[in-house]
């Protein structure tokens, strides 16, 4: 629906959702997919990343939830994650740290988000959440996509649009009036 309003109404306002750092948080979820799947392409166990990702997640979270996480854990955690880089590094030098600045990107567009759950719920969980969010972001980027796919495939918006199409008229450019 909102989709659809914004192109009805042809402006899209800087607010909630819309806004502009959100958009690029989009644009960034967007570009970090495609990485993702060009690197799965080249090297296919990159694909399994995500699934492992989600188990950690998974882990830590129960492990959080039951007990205070001890710092044996947390540092083994570091050391994985840190293994992790160092072989996509190994495997695709600098362009493995692209995705790092991408996710650092959307981290800091989003900050004042994530100290309000390092407050709330604590650093661990702050950190369990930015995945999510890159995969709301994904949602969002192909929800938009799709209504505005469809918004202009329907007859009625081809010939709407079509009203608002420039045209020349003694020299100039205006808009088509009815």
């Amino acid at each position: 629906p909102w989709t659809t309003l914004i192109l009805s109404e042809r402006d899209c306002p800087n607010d909630l959702n819309v806004s502009h750092s959100q958009r690029v948080c989009v644009l960034l979820a967007g570009l970090l997919s495609i990485l993702f799947l060009a690197a799965s392409v080249v090297a296919p166990p990159v694909a399994l990343l995500p699934v492992g990702g989600v188990l950690f997640i998974a882990a830590i979270d129960r492990l959080s939830v039951k007990q205070r996480i001890s710092t044996l854990v947390r540092i083994l955690s570091l050391i994985g994650v840190l293994i992790i880089g160092w072989q996509l590094a190994a495997r695709f030098g600098y362009w493995s740290s692209i995705p790092l600045v991408l996710v650092s990107a959307v981290f800091l567009l989003n900050l004042p988000f994530y100290l309000f759950i390092a407050r709330a719920r604590g650093p661990l969980f702050a950190c369990i959440s930015l995945p999510l969010q890159l995969l709301f972001y994904l949602y969002c980027g192909g929800s938009f996509a799709w209504a505005v796919i469809t918004h202009f495939s329907r007859p009625a918006a081809r010939n709407d649009s079509k009203q608002f199409l420039p045209i020349r008229q003694t020299g100039s450019l205006k808009a088509c009036e009815h």
